[in-house]
């Protein structure tokens, strides 16, 4: 899934599945995006490849990895992306 050059998107509902690899969110140059009531199933990794302030708001979703890693993976406005980090909801 992506997203690129917007603001205040709303991702509700999805089902996303790869049964036989990672699933990956993309939100790059955005900004306050919602992220809620999804469910993501991967065989391998869920990573969420996302600039600062991309999703804002990100709660009620059902998030599962076949091998137990969700991570985050910042961006840069240069799309240079940084190591991977564990993945924390917004506060």
């Amino acid at each position: 899934m992506l997203n690129h050059k917007s603001k205040s998107n709303e991702w509700h509902d999805n089902v996303l599945i790869n049964r036989q690899g990672r699933v990956k969110l993309l939100a790059i140059r955005c900004e306050d995006h919602t992220f809620e009531g999804n469910a993501v199933h991967a065989a391998e990794e869920i990573s969420f490849i996302i600039n600062d302030g991309a999703i804002t708001n990100l709660k009620d979703n059902l998030l599962l990895s076949g091998i137990g890693k969700i991570e985050r993976v910042p961006i840069d406005k240069r799309y240079r992306r940084s190591a991977p980090v564990s993945f924390e909801a917004p506060q």
